[in-house]
């Protein structure tokens, strides 16, 4: 079995890819590539990561207009793929070295709610030590174990699915009602960081987008479904073109993610 997932990331100019291996049980190849605009803002708020050695992805918008955004969503996205690894860590016996466990997860629910742990105290010391109160951030995670896909999100990030040609949003809209920009939760805010949370079987042919509301706030669904599929399967394609199509004033990231069933492994 091919034991190598393909992770091809987007640079400026689209041209830089690097592999990654994965677990040799993986019955999956993720082909990933992340793209990001600045657009006329004077700063980029907008960052995405992901772990070399796991399918799990990270992308953070820092709140705009206040400061350190961009502080923000880096220590976000970080401190997220660092709590992914601490709510993997066994002790000898195989106990899980958690604080707690939540009643009423799956373990991989699990995994993603502590992500969001672990960045909302990093977000808090982070806070302290700069002195700012106004300042905070977006967060939506990805993770992939087994044959699921987890989705993590708090504020307006968003996360979709792309499946037979239809295009779903798979989080809520994360704001505090129509016609506002305001976010009904963010990390560091004062309505809390608890995610809401996604989960789901892969398919052969899904892809699934995590997008800053630079995209998907000024595109319309029909085109987002145009970009994603005139450029399957090259995920670096795929997230340059949304971000670079939907720029207008505000940052623009998308993190694109295409599933492929490893040949021999039938549904």
């Amino acid at each position: 079995m091919d034991s190598w997932k393909g992770i091809e990331m987007a640079s400026a100019d689209n041209t830089s890819v690097m592999h990654v291996p994965s677990s040799e049980d993986s019955r999956w190849r993720l082909r990933v590539g992340l793209h990001s605009e600045r657009g006329t803002r004077e700063r980029n708020d907008d960052y995405g990561n992901w772990l070399e050695d796991a399918d799990v992805f990270a992308l953070a918008d820092g709140i705009g207009g206040a400061p350190f955004g961009d502080v923000m969503a880096r220590v976000a996205v970080n401190a997220a793929l660092n709590g992914w690894r601490m709510a993997h860590a066994y002790d000898d016996e195989g106990n899980v070295l958690c604080d707690r466990v939540r009643e009423g997860l799956s373990p991989q629910l699990y995994h993603t709610r502590a992500m969001f742990e672990q960045a909302d105290i990093w977000i808090g010391d982070t806070k302290t030590l700069l002195d700012e109160r106004g300042c905070g951030t977006t967060l939506v995670t990805a993770a992939c174990e087994g044959d699921e896909l987890v989705i993590g999100s708090v504020g307006d990030t968003g996360a979709f699915r792309l499946r037979d040609g239809v295009l779903e949003r798979l989080n809520p809209v994360g704001r505090a009602g129509e016609g506002t920009n305001a976010l009904a939760s963010a990390l560091g805010g004062r309505s809390g960081a608890d995610p809401a949370l996604w989960s789901g079987a892969l398919a052969d042919g899904d892809v699934y987008l995590l997008a800053t509301d630079g995209i998907w706030a000024h595109a319309t669904h029909d085109e987002m479904v145009r970009v994603l599929v005139q450029g399957m399967p090259n995920a670096p394609r795929m997230a340059h073109d949304l971000a670079a199509s939907t720029v207008w004033r505000d940052n623009a990231t998308a993190l694109v993610i295409v599933v492929q069933r490893l040949e021999g492994d039938e549904a």
